[in-house]
């Protein structure tokens, strides 16, 4: 048996829905033109910061992001993946795992992209956030070394990752993800939308996702619901233009449409999927 044949065989055997994963020939396809050219397969997952909910709608916004990373939402599966990262760096060393810092929710999401402040203010509010950023990464990488040093991750910070592409590419993620947004109801079903909103408003209690934050009206909670689905979109599509060779493991939830929603633009322009791996199972039950 070939080294393809390895590589794919123990990937079948981590994931939770193996050679019937939807994205299966995007796996198949990132996997041979990899080893074909001797080159790094990166598995890559997103983590979110854990967060102060009841900062989000303060004169001090950047402190909904802590600086401490226990209890995030890689604890469960760190000690699995650690283990498929062995097997499968015995078949192909050249693989990297890559934990990309999900952070930029509160300035696309929540905070509206800090519409109505002027530019200077802007800027303060920004460097301010980015600030804890740096502090939540660097400490993220002391708490996976801890954790588990087998995974040996790489760890990115979304919001350096955007900018450093803005860069070198000369393109605008901003504006990628304002045109998405605004074309939300043409790219999105209203079924996904409004799921989506269901479960939101269900999140605004001692027990929930911003359990220290007040529920805004529906209308902002709707607006909500697109920019989130817009800034899924525009990763996704990021993902599969500027970062080569990857497999992204969906540990996000519900399962199905947390996956779905990285698609929609790649599969518009270019007739294709980002490939993902079920490396955490698969829970079309809960919400986050």
């Amino acid at each position: 048996m070939n080294t393809i044949d390895k590589l794919l065989n123990e990937i079948a055997s981590a994931d939770a829905r193996g050679r019937d994963n939807q994205y299966w020939p995007q796996i198949q396809r990132t996997v041979e033109d990899a080893v074909a050219k001797s080159q790094t397969i990166d598995i890559a997952s997103f983590t979110c910061s854990t967060t102060n909910s009841e900062y989000l709608f303060s004169d001090q916004p950047w402190l909904y992001v802590t600086t401490d990373p226990a209890e995030n939402n890689l604890a469960r599966d760190i000690d699995k993946w650690g283990a498929i990262m062995k097997n499968l760096r015995k078949i192909y060393p050249l693989i990297d795992f890559t934990i990309l810092i999900g952070n930029t929710d509160p300035y696309y999401i929540y905070l509206k992209q800090l519409a109505g402040l002027p530019p200077d203010q802007k800027e303060v509010v920004m460097t301010a956030f980015k600030k804890r950023w740096d502090e939540y990464l660097a400490n993220l990488k002391i708490w996976l070394e801890k954790a588990n040093p087998t995974l040996n991750a790489n760890v990115i910070s979304w919001y350096t990752f955007e900018k450093e592409t803005e860069r070198n590419m000369d393109i605008s993620f901003e504006d990628e993800f304002t045109k998405t947004y605004l074309n939300a109801d043409s790219i999105f079903t209203d079924r996904d939308l409004q799921w989506e909103l269901t479960e939101l408003k269900k999140q605004f209690n001692p027990t929930g996702y911003f359990k220290k934050t007040r529920q805004p009206a529906d209308e902002i909670l709707d607006d909500w619901v697109k920019r989130k689905f817009a800034e899924y979109a525009v990763q996704g599509k990021w993902i599969y233009d500027y970062r080569p060779n990857i497999l992204l493991i969906q540990n996000e939830t519900p399962t199905d449409l947390r996956s779905a929603m990285y698609q929609p633009l790649i599969n518009s322009q270019y007739g294709n999927y980002l490939p993902l791996v079920y490396f955490s199972g698969i829970n079309n039950e809960e919400y986050f």
